[in-house]
C-alpha cells in the first residue's frame, strides 16, 4: 500500500505488518519482495528484514530461487540466488524471469532460453519471446509467431 509517497505492506485484514518506507515495493514472489530504496533496489522479507541490500538499479522477480538483477540501466542483465550473490557467470543484454523453469534471455539481436544453471536450453534464434505458461513459450522469428515447446520446437504457426 502507499501512504504518502512511501510504499509499505498490509495483511489481508489491512493491518500494516511492514510500515510504508520505500519508495516503491513489489510483490512477494517466494517469500521476498524487490523494493526501493534511495534511488537503489534491494530484496526484504515477509517481516521487512533487508535480505538483499539495495544496490541494484533493475529487479526482478524470484522465482525458482534465482532473480534478475542489473547494477545500473545500461549494463548486462544477471541473475542473483536468495542470499544475493551472483547464480552463475552468464550475463545477458536483457532477461526476464524465471517461468515454468526457463527464462528468456537477449544475447547480441535475439532472444532465446536459459535454465536455472545458466545453460542455453533454446538458443537465442527469436526476434521476440515471451515467458513460458503452460510449457509454452510464445515467440516470433520476424514474420511468422508461434508457440514453441521446451526443445524450441514449433508446435503452432502463424500463416
Amino acid at each position: 500500500v502507499r501512504v504518502g509517497d512511501r510504499w509499505g505492506y498490509i495483511d489481508d485484514k489491512g493491518v500494516a505488518v511492514i510500515q510504508p518506507r520505500f519508495q516503491s515495493a513489489g510483490d512477494f514472489q517466494e517469500g521476498l519482495a524487490a523494493v526501493r530504496l534511495e534511488g537503489r533496489l534491494g530484496y526484504i522479507d515477509k517481516r521487512g528484514t533487508m535480505l538483499i541490500q539495495p544496490r541494484f538499479h533493475v529487479a526482478g522477480d524470484f522465482s525458482a530461487g534465482l532473480a534478475v538483477v542489473a547494477d545500473r540501466f545500461g549494463e548486462r542483465f544477471y541473475f542473483i540466488d536468495r542470499h544475493g550473490k551472483r547464480a552463475f557467470d552468464a550475463a545477458f543484454d536483457a532477461a526476464g524471469d524465471f517461468s515454468d523453469g526457463l527464462a528468456r534471455v537477449y544475447q547480441g539481436d535475439r532472444w532465446g532460453y536459459i535454465g536455472p544453471t545458466g545453460e542455453v536450453v533454446i538458443e537465442p534464434v527469436f526476434r521476440d519471446a515471451h515467458d513460458f505458461r503452460g510449457g509454452l513459450g510464445l515467440v516470433t522469428t520476424g514474420d511468422t509467431w508461434g508457440y514453441i515447446d521446451r526443445t524450441g520446437t514449433f508446435i503452432w504457426k502463424s500463416r
